[in-house]
């Protein structure tokens, strides 16, 4: 939630955000504790996967084999990922103070399944026509807001323990 109402923060208003997310069911049922190798020309890697049902956490180790003239070096990384469903991705969106314009499969760019091992998601930020806008250092009603904004002659942001928060910009107060 922490990044989503980040990400929210930086979006101009209106602003899209696109980006995807592996499930819950391509970590349970595809990959989960399997061993994935590919031998190549240049370069070989070994990838072990750990999957835990009640954190929904993948864990993998990825070990890689470079080649360097006729030898192979060796680089070993881990990584952790969480699986979402479509239905927690969503929620986390909304509450950050976004709109789902969108969610698709990543592999058929159609409808979310139950077997979808990876979605995308469309995002708008929505609220920050809404918040306090100052232009040229005055409240204005009645006024193109995305138009002044991009003039650069707008601000928004919201008043913390009085300190103003947000953007600044040229033209901005």
């Amino acid at each position: 939630l922490k990044v989503f109402r980040l990400v929210n923060n930086y979006l101009y208003p209106g602003g899209i955000f696109v980006f995807d997310f592996n499930t819950d069911y391509k970590y349970r049922e595809v990959i989960g504790d399997a061993t994935i190798a590919e031998n190549r020309e240049d370069c070989s890697f070994i990838w072990e996967n750990y999957y835990d049902e009640e954190s929904h956490l993948n864990e993998y180790d990825v070990t890689i084999f470079v080649r360097e003239q006729e030898l192979f070096r060796r680089f070993t990384e881990t990584h952790v990922q969480r699986g979402y469903t479509v239905e927690q991705m969503e929620s986390l969106v909304l509450e950050a103070g976004m709109e789902i314009i969108r969610i698709l499969d990543a592999d058929s760019l159609g409808e979310v399944t139950g077997q979808s091992e990876r979605v995308y998601v469309l995002a708008r930020e929505c609220q920050k026509t809404e918040k306090r806008l100052v232009i040229d250092g005055e409240k204005r009603e009645g006024y193109n807001k995305r138009e002044e904004f991009r003039k650069g002659r707008v601000r928004y942001g919201a008043r913390r323990k009085g300190k103003q928060m947000g953007r600044r910009f040229p033209g901005a107060t």
